[in-house]
């Protein structure tokens, strides 16, 4: 899950810098960003509750 969290965040990352280089137009890229955003919450929560929970039954 760890893995998925870090790709999750360097997938923003470069839809970022792909914005700030004006290689793709914000309007064109915003509802990717919004996704990846609430992707990377709920991954990170789950990673967050997987540990947590690690050894209790």
């Amino acid at each position: 899950m760890g893995a998925v969290v870090e790709e999750t965040d360097e997938t923003l990352l470069w839809l970022e810098l792909l914005i700030e280089a004006g290689l793709a137009k914000k309007d064109q890229t915003q509802i990717m960003v919004m996704e990846a955003t609430e992707l990377l919450g709920i991954f990170s929560k789950s990673l967050h509750t997987a540990k947590n929970s690690n050894g209790r039954s």
